[in-house]
């Protein structure tokens, strides 16, 4: 017996009243809309984190670039300060050289100093010398002593005023020209003024153009009428006896012992009329 079930059918009808379903398969632009859709989100949410990891990468290039250019500034900085600190070290060097090539300038002068003051003490003694002997042999001696003394010393002096003028051109005492040996007289010429110094003095010789006719040789002045003069046997040189007698009694000569005071010769009186 056939039946008439849908079961038993060959075939399957839709039901009354629903919907055709269709058999054809989906276009493929609907398919890439559907399919792209969460793809969309994603490239974008992925394109914002690469844009972001390129600006963080630019701005962490600028950082890394001021960072290098503050580096930079502070080494050049640290540099400067060094170079200043240096500056200052050798402007502190070069003050110290002037100072101490002043004290050296200064001490080398100061030695020129007390040798020309030594050489004009010296002269000093050769006049004297002139008036505390008529002995020509002294003379000569004393002369030679002090001409020896004076081309010593002239030599010594130019050798400071070498080293004088090197020290200031070129600040350096490390290459100064030896100095010859110290000018001094001799003990010989030191114990012949000595002696001569421990004998009475003379009176002060004339220049050649004072009047000895007209002078007195011991106070220089003119002579006077009425005014007590000696005379010299010898060498006629006329002197007041008041300043003879006071030569004497400075020179502790006894006045029985009437002697000229210039070569030692009797005296006489004579009354200036």
């Amino acid at each position: 017996m056939s039946s008439n079930t849908p079961e038993s059918s060959g075939s399957t009808s839709p039901a009354p009243g629903a919907p055709k379903q269709s058999t054809s398969a989906p276009s493929t632009s609907k398919t890439e809309k559907i399919a792209c859709a969460p793809c969309a989100g994603r490239t974008k949410l992925l394109n914002g984190i690469i844009n972001e990891i390129k600006e963080a990468e630019e701005k962490a290039a600028h950082f890394e670039s001021d960072a290098k250019k503050t580096d930079a500034t502070e080494v050049a900085i640290r540099d400067l300060k060094k170079k200043m600190e240096e500056m200052e070290k050798v402007k502190k060097e070069v003050q110290m050289a002037i100072e101490g090539r002043k004290k050296d300038v200064e001490k080398i002068e100061m030695e020129g100093d007390q040798l020309r003051e030594k050489k004009e003490n010296l002269e000093g003694d050769l006049k004297n010398v002139r008036l505390l002997t008529t002995d020509p042999k002294m003379w000569d001696f004393m002369e030679y002593e002090i001409f020896h003394f004076n081309t010593t010393s002239e030599i010594y002096l130019e050798v400071i005023e070498m080293n004088i003028q090197k020290i200031k051109k070129t600040s350096n005492t490390s290459d100064l020209l030896p100095l010859p040996p110290y000018p001094e007289i001799t003990e010989q010429f030191k114990i012949a003024l000595e002696h001569l110094e421990s004998l009475p003095q003379e009176p002060v010789h004339h220049d050649a153009s004072d009047n000895p006719e007209m002078n007195c040789y011991i106070c220089r002045n003119d002579y006077e009428n009425g005014d007590q003069v000696l005379i010299c046997k010898t060498c006629k040189k006329p002197v007041h006896r008041s300043c003879w007698m006071k030569w004497l009694a400075k020179q502790q000569i006894k006045t029985a012992d009437q002697t000229c005071g210039l070569c030692r010769g009797p005296m006489i009186v004579r009354e200036r009329k």
